[in-house]
């Protein structure tokens, strides 16, 4: 099995996270929403291989949005654990976490201010 895994409906996210997405973040229409958009952009963290500087910057500016929007999304007091738990099946893998490891080093030290709530569209 490749990084990648397995995406039957095309949608950028594997089967399985979108399986715990349909079962456990269903709080709200919007919830669901930026689960599934934190799933998408963590999936490419997970298996883009050797990312250039910017490239690398960018993904990691699109997880911290769809972290942001999950977490302003989700009740006060399950947002960690939300994000936590997509986190975990996301980078389920030596090679999904190495890959997503990697965007971290290559982007280095940037500056990434936390969105406003109204940025999550």
């Amino acid at each position: 099995m490749t990084a990648a895994g397995i995406d039957n409906n095309h949608n950028g996210i594997r089967d399985e996270v979108d399986a715990l997405i349909s079962r456990e973040y269903q709080e709200s229409v919007a919830q669901t929403k930026y689960a599934q958009q934190l799933a998408r952009a963590m999936q490419v963290s997970a298996t883009i291989v050797k990312p250039s500087r910017d490239q690398a910057t960018s993904i990691l500016k699109t997880n911290m949005l769809g972290v942001a929007c999950l977490r302003y999304n989700t009740s006060t007091d399950k947002g960690d654990a939300d994000v936590s738990k997509l986190t975990a099946a996301t980078f389920n893998t030596t090679g999904r976490r190495k890959n997503n490891e990697e965007v971290g080093l290559i982007a280095g030290i940037i500056s990434i201010s936390v969105p406003r709530s109204d940025a999550c569209k």
